[in-house]
């Protein structure tokens, strides 16, 4: 019931977010769910990638073709590169060695250095598709 609930409210309020307020579309969820996977898969900055999205005009009421390309262009200045990526990814040197040499990594480290490894096996081509 929760999660139900949850869902209900998130999309309501990404939807409001979006400018997606006068008709529901089915595409709506899958619209959103794509901008923010590209966001999450591009270490995009969330609210500039957000904030960005101001740059479109609403169709024939404003602005041109070019609005989109400046728009691409802002949001994709505000990605990762694959390389600042594996650094993000990378677990930070300030773990302390036990008392007999072994590391212990929170979850999270690990989830970092797995993400790493994943993403240094991955060839530019596979990333931009």
């Amino acid at each position: 019931m929760y999660d139900e609930e949850f869902e209900k409210c998130f999309q309501n309020k990404i939807r409001t977010k979006l400018g997606l307020i006068h008709v529901k579309l089915e595409e709506d969820i899958k619209l959103v769910e794509g901008f923010l996977d590209t966001l999450h898969k591009t270490a995009c900055d969330f609210t500039n990638g957000f904030r960005g999205l101001n740059n479109l005009c609403i169709p024939g009421c404003c602005g041109d073709e070019s609005d989109v390309d400046v728009t691409l262009t802002y949001l994709v200045s505000q990605c990762c590169s694959p390389e600042e990526c594996v650094t993000l990814l990378t677990p930070s040197s300030s773990f302390s060695l036990g008392s007999f040499g072994m590391m212990f990594l929170s979850q999270k480290q690990m989830g970092k250095m797995i993400k790493a490894k994943k993403l240094k096996e991955t060839t530019v081509k596979e990333l931009e598709e």
